[in-house]
């Protein structure tokens, strides 16, 4: 039993961390992006970052 409340508070943890990624940049750099505050290639370098960080966080153990 500690090992699955081990698990699940490691999930959880990683759950989080993606949503803060994925918040902090719609939240941030995409009304930046959208009024021409910052260069687009900025934008999408940020964008890949982002999806990057998501997707290499999901698969862990």
């Amino acid at each position: 039993m500690p090992d699955v409340i081990r698990l699940s508070r490691r999930t959880l943890r990683v759950i989080r961390g993606t949503l803060v990624c994925t918040f902090c940049y719609g939240r941030a750099v995409l009304p930046l992006a959208v009024s021409n505050l910052i260069n687009p290639l900025i934008s999408a370098a940020l964008m890949v970052f982002s999806s990057l960080f998501v997707v290499r966080n999901s698969p862990r153990r």
